[in-house]
Formats: structure tokens, sequence, C-alpha cells
């Protein structure tokens, strides 16, 4: 096959955001619609570059790249290896980033995500990171995806921890979530860069693209 920029484009975002729904690659790799998209994602699944596999029951098929496709696209990561009670969330962070793109005018390359992040600055993997980070008119913004309920004090500590090494920072958080909802908006009455949004209003905003 002949390798194109838009196959690198593609194989690099599943890779750093460790794996992708055939709906967000649409996007993120600029196809004019799913049918060209699931096409060439066929192509590289037959070229052993990336691969499909469908995890959970009413989850469409994601994407990951191969040892293969990160060795020959030359990309410095490992495989990812999705752990089930994270699938939902590393969706809507993807689905999120897309948000961030389309709305607020964002390049890709102005995203660093966790992957990334834990790779360049080699944190423990205990330490927190936000989900990603993005930097628009050289200030640097955090995104954070809450679908379960953490501890009032450790959700205080990844806010504080967050308003030292960031301009501003950004929770996501579904409607039904209430509980998880209070605590941030109680918690940021101590910080003035907190930002909340709906989940929803992102789902629905992406799936509109």
């Amino acid at each position: 096959m002949k390798i194109t920029d838009r196959d690198c484009q593609v194989v690099s975002e599943i890779a750093r955001w460790k794996y992708c729904l055939g709906r967000q690659i649409r996007i993120l790799g600029g196809f004019t619609g799913q049918r060209a998209t699931d096409r060439r994602l066929k192509i590289l699944i037959d070229s052993l570059y990336i691969e499909r596999h469908r995890i959970i029951y009413g989850v469409a098929g994601l994407y990951f790249v191969t040892k293969t496709g990160l060795s020959f696209f030359g990309i410095d990561t490992t495989p990812s290896k999705p752990r089930l009670d994270q699938i939902y969330h590393d969706i809507a962070v993807v689905d999120t980033a897309i948000y961030v793109m389309k709305s607020r005018n964002i390049k890709s390359s102005d995203i660093k995500t966790e992957k990334q992040y834990r790779k360049e600055q080699g944190f423990n993997p205990r330490k927190h990171l936000p989900d990603y980070i993005f930097i628009k008119d050289n200030k640097t913004y955090c995104v954070e995806v809450e679908l379960s309920l953490k501890s009032k004090p450790r959700l205080e500590k990844n806010i504080a921890e967050n308003y030292s090494n960031y301009d501003s920072q950004c929770f996501i958080v579904p409607r039904n979530r209430g509980i998880i909802k209070e605590r941030v908006k109680d918690i940021s009455k101590k910080y003035t860069d907190i930002e909340l949004i709906d989940l929803e209003d992102i789902e629905q905003y992406v799936l509109g693209l």
C-alpha cells in the first residue's frame, strides 16, 4: 500500500489516545465521510498496522495500533491494553478533545494526552495527571473527564495540583452524576479557574460533526 500523510495522522492519533472509535477517526483524520474512513482503516488493518476489537457489548469496535504499526510509523510508545472499567471514560476523553478542537479552534498539535505526558516526563504512573492538556493564546488548560465518584480529599488534591500547574481547568461530568458535579462546584469555591461542562452536550456536538 502507498502510505499517505493521512495514514500517518490516523495512526498517530490512535496511538496517543490509546484507541479510538471509527467515528472519531473520521473527524481526527479529516475524512469526508464514514465510508471513506472505514475503507482506509480496512487497508491499514490488512497491512497489520492497526487492529479492531469489539470488547464491550453495545460499543462499536475499537481501533488500536499494533507493534508493527508503531514500529513502521516510528511512534515511540507501547501498544495500549484497554481496561474494561476505563473504556467508556477513554471514549469520552477523545470526544471531549474533538469538541475542544472544533469549538475552540485548537489544533491537534496543541493537545498533549496523558499518555504522551507520562512518556515525556517519566512520571510515576500513580502520580495524578489530567486526561489531556491544551494550549491556546499562550495559556495552558487541563481537562478532566469525571465519570466515577472520587473521595472529596482526592478530588480536591487533584484540583489543587491542576491549579498550581495550569492556567485553567475544565471538568466534564455527565448530568446524572450530580454528586460529582456538586463536589467539583463546592471545591471550586476555593479556586477560580474551573469550568464545568455536561458530557452530554459534548457528545451531542461531536455526533453532529
